[in-house]
C-alpha cells in the first residue's frame, strides 16, 4: 500500500511526515555516484574512495516511496534544495554506506564535486563535513 512508508524510508522520529513518501533521494547525471548512462564499477570508478562520494541525500522535497523521483544533477545548474528538516543541513549517505550530517553552509562547490564521484579529494571533503 503506497500510503504507508516502511520506516527505512520515512525521517527519523518523522515517520508521518509524508506518507507514502521518501525524502532520502538520489542524484541522477553524468560523473555521479550511479551514472545510469554509463554505470559504474565499484571501486574502480571511484579514484578518489567511495567515501567521497555521496550516494543518498535528505531532499526538502518528497517523491513516492514506490518509485523515488530521482534529483537531477547538472554540475552547470543549482543543486536542488536539501534537507532543512532537521535544521540547517541535511544527512547524507556516502557511497561506502557511510551516514553523514551535511551542514547547510557547506560550499556548494564542495558539494558538487562530492556528488561527482571522481572529482572531490579527501582534503576537500574532510575539511568541509
Amino acid at each position: 500500500m503506497l500510503s504507508h512508508t516502511p520506516s527505512i524510508y520515512a525521517l527519523p522520529g518523522r515517520p508521518w511526515t509524508a506518507p507514502g513518501s521518501t525524502f532520502y533521494r538520489v542524484f541522477v547525471g553524468k560523473g555521479d555516484a550511479l551514472d545510469w548512462q554509463n554505470g559504474a564499477r565499484i571501486p574502480a570508478d571511484f579514484p578518489n574512495g567511495q567515501g567521497h562520494t555521496l550516494l543518498i541525500v535528505e531532499a526538502a522535497t518528497a517523491a513516492p516511496w514506490t518509485k523515488p523521483d530521482e534529483l537531477p544533477f547538472d554540475p552547470n545548474h543549482p543543486l536542488p534544495p536539501l534537507g532543512g528538516h532537521y535544521g540547517w543541513g541535511f544527512t547524507a549517505v556516502r557511497a561506502d554506506a557511510y551516514p553523514s550530517w551535511i551542514s547547510g553552509d557547506t560550499d556548494p562547490e564542495v558539494l558538487i564535486k562530492a556528488i561527482r564521484r571522481s572529482s572531490v579529494t579527501a582534503d576537500e571533503v574532510l575539511g568541509s563535513w
